[in-house]
C-alpha cells in the first residue's frame, strides 16, 4: 500500500542553485553605485528565473556601475562578485 501511495503523492523539490551557478548571468544594479572597494546591490535570475540579490564591484579599476545599468557576472569573491559592463548586444551569453 505504501508504494502505491508513494507514487501519488507530492516528493519535495527544490530549486536552490550554488551561488558559482550566477557566474556568467547578467544583472541590474538595483541599489547604489558600484566602484572599486565599493559594492552595490544587484539583482540576478538563476536558471530557475528565481531572483537572487547580490553584491558586486566592478571587475576593472576606474569602472562605475550605477542604478539600473546590466551587468555581467564574471567571477565570485567569497560573497562579492565581479562583474564587467553589458553594452554590446552581440556579447555572448555563458549559460
Amino acid at each position: 500500500a505504501g508504494r502505491g501511495l508513494a507514487r501519488i503523492l507530492p516528493r519535495d523539490e527544490t530549486t536552490a542553485v550554488p551561488l558559482e551557478s550566477l557566474v556568467g548571468r547578467f544583472g541590474r544594479i538595483t541599489l547604489g553605485e558600484a566602484r572599486t572597494g565599493c559594492p552595490a546591490r544587484a539583482r540576478v535570475e538563476d536558471v530557475h528565473g528565481q531572483a537572487h540579490y547580490v553584491m558586486v564591484e566592478p571587475d576593472n579599476d576606474g569602472q562605475i556601475f550605477r542604478e539600473g545599468e546590466t551587468v555581467l557576472l564574471v567571477r565570485r569573491d567569497a560573497e562579492l562578485f565581479r562583474a564587467i559592463a553589458y553594452d554590446n548586444p552581440l556579447l555572448p551569453r555563458l549559460d
